[in-house]
């Protein structure tokens, strides 16, 4: 028994103060231990979340990297056909509103009845003749777009490997999900471009070529 109890309660009353004393020690014993493994379980649930959670996020930036690098080789193939399309427009505009013929005296718009051959010739050839003051004077547009045109062989022969590259990887696609490209080339793709549509309303050397294209 507690010295300091019994001196201060006497040899009667003592024994009960500290059975009460006890007591109230027990219980707050319990209500810690309770709160105790409350708290232990609660962070487990919050260490179980946190787990799943950084298991979801790891999952997600590997989807995210393999969709990137899936975008990013197929936007190259379509970046480099809309250019060599964007390049073929601007060469017909040019000579169709100059009054010109082009290479060969073949009229804008009866070139498309040629060999692809011939047509890639007499419109490589056409690009290079156009003149800076041309563009300039003309139609309002700077020199990266003679330098484009001059690059128009180059630009054009890519599309047509990279075309070219991709039938060869679609061989076992289904037909109904063959698109034509403007140089009649078919691949398979899920893309909502039509048979036969152009793709020259992309802009892909500026904002100015939309509108005269």
């Amino acid at each position: 028994m507690d010295v300091d109890i019994l001196t201060l309660y006497g040899p009667g009353m003592s024994f009960y103060r500290s059975q009460i004393q006890l007591s109230s020690s027990k219980e707050n014993g319990i209500r810690y231990t309770s709160a105790l493994e409350s708290l232990k379980a609660s962070n487990q649930n919050l260490d179980y979340k946190m787990s799943t959670l950084r298991s979801n996020v790891f999952r997600l930036k590997s989807d995210l990297s393999k969709l990137q690098r899936h975008v990013k080789a197929f936007h190259n193939e379509l970046l480099t056909t809309w250019q060599a399309d964007t390049l073929t427009r601007l060469v017909e505009v040019v000579y169709e509103r100059q009054n010109w013929k082009l290479p060969g005296g073949v009229a804008v718009g009866d070139h498309i009845h040629l060999s692809r051959e011939r047509q890639s010739r007499i419109l490589a050839t056409a690009a290079k003749r156009i003149r800076k003051p041309i563009l300039r004077k003309n139609f309002g547009l700077s020199v990266q777009y003679y330098s484009a045109l001059q690059r128009y062989d180059e630009v054009s022969g890519q599309s047509r490997r990279d075309l070219a590259d991709r039938a060869l990887m679609s061989a076992d696609c289904p037909p109904a999900q063959y698109e034509c490209f403007s140089d009649g080339m078919h691949i398979c793709s899920k893309t909502s471009f039509r048979k036969g549509e152009s793709l020259g309303h992309v802009s892909i050397l500026g904002g100015a070529v939309s509108p005269m294209l």
